[in-house]
């Protein structure tokens, strides 16, 4: 179970797993960190979440829609993010726009790769396609919060 902390200081309740968080702890290149997970295909997000949980991370989300991913890019606390552009409600990147104000570190994972209008200007962000590996999923995402 993970309590999300937000900026104002209040907690939200905690969100369940079905995965446990001590399964698989044989990487840890990303122990400790907290990471925004934005996607709305409940099977890929159990495997990010489960990839995440074996680098020792802690998994705020899935944000499985605009709105809530909006209210967790906004004001919960971490040090990066996994963004799928299209997800229920429209797309992730208003949810990009508030992490760049942010200056937190993300990278989008998408089924529409590079093809999606508008990510030019997130240059900094590195554009994984679906499907990927999960480790290198995680190889990326570990790289982006080195360089943060």
């Amino acid at each position: 179970m993970i309590q999300i902390e937000f900026t104002s200081g209040t907690r939200r309740p905690p969100l369940s797993s079905a995965i446990p968080l001590d399964a698989g702890r044989r990487y840890g290149l990303l122990a400790g960190r907290k990471i925004l997970l934005v996607e709305d295909e409940a099977l890929v997000a159990v495997e990010i979440e489960l990839a995440l949980q074996m680098q020792e991370a802690l998994v705020i989300g899935p944000a499985m829609d605009v709105s809530l991913a909006v209210k967790l890019a906004s004001e919960a606390i971490f040090d990066g993010a996994i963004l799928d552009i299209s997800i229920n409600g429209g797309d992730a990147l208003l949810v990009a726009d508030i992490l760049t104000r942010r200056d937190i570190p993300f990278l989008f994972h998408s089924a529409h790769g590079q093809r999606v209008r508008g990510l030019s200007k997130y240059d900094a962000a590195p554009v994984c396609s679906k499907p990927i590996p999960a480790d290198q999923l995680m190889s990326h995402l570990a790289s982006i919060l080195q360089t943060a």
